[in-house]
């Protein structure tokens, strides 16, 4: 999202955001250039940014040497750190990442889009709270006091607007990536009360032991029933 406003705004206003400047076109290190845009997870088509910015100069873009460089640079960008680090902003994957590293990148990005939601969700509830509370003391405020605490109230519902909007995200975001989300709590609970029953059945033989492992899944889960 970040890239393609970029790509958006540049193109509207191209004399005040040049991607290169002169010394960077008639240098003409494409590979260093394509490179530097891989490693900051830019879209392919950042070029044509930098293809405008040259024309003036009279430079083509080496595109074969470009390419090669994002690639190289999409290596350093495409690592579960920085899928964590867009998730957690809530910002939009473009898909960028070679098919080798996406599948790591885009389960950190998940991951980091979960944390951004429970975020969120702490923060609606505060500022529902504080809503509640601005919204109470206008009630019995004095005439002098009404116009300072109905600009508080205006200003929280706006910032709740914006939250939940967010928070939407997040669940679109969660509903596009499904595939790579991780198993919650109450399925890893489960898994283990499984892989301990095996376990006791193992060490101690089949006789004997099948109670004692049913009731640890039977507790496991009813545990897991109850969340």
């Amino acid at each position: 999202m970040r890239n393609l406003l970029c790509l958006l705004l540049c193109g509207i206003f191209l004399n005040g955001c040049a991607t290169l400047s002169k010394d960077d076109c008639l240098r003409g290190d494409w590979f260093a250039i394509g490179k530097a845009d891989g490693k900051e997870g830019r879209r392919p088509d950042y070029v044509d940014l930098h293809a405008k910015a040259c024309a003036e100069h009279r430079v083509r873009p080496d595109l074969t040497a470009y390419q090669r460089g994002r690639a190289e640079g999409l290596n350093l960008y495409c690592i579960p750190h920085n899928g964590f680090e867009l998730g957690r902003k809530v910002e939009t994957y473009e898909g960028i990442c070679p098919a080798n590293l996406q599948e790591e990148f885009l389960k950190a990005y998940v991951a980091g889009v979960e944390q951004a939601q429970r975020s969120l969700e702490e923060d609606i509830n505060n500022h529902q709270r504080a809503l509640r509370a601005k919204q109470s003391d206008l009630s019995y405020a004095k005439e002098d006091k009404k116009k300072g605490l109905e600009k508080e109230v205006s200003s929280l519902r706006s910032n709740l607007d914006s939250l939940q909007n967010k928070r939407h995200q997040t669940d679109n975001l969660l509903a596009e990536y499904s595939q790579y989300r991780g198993p919650s709590e109450g399925q890893k609970m489960f898994k283990y009360g499984l892989e301990t029953a095996a376990d006791v059945i193992m060490e101690k033989g089949v006789k004997g032991t099948l109670d004692s492992a049913g009731k640890l899944i039977e507790m496991v889960t009813g545990g897991s029933k109850k969340k």
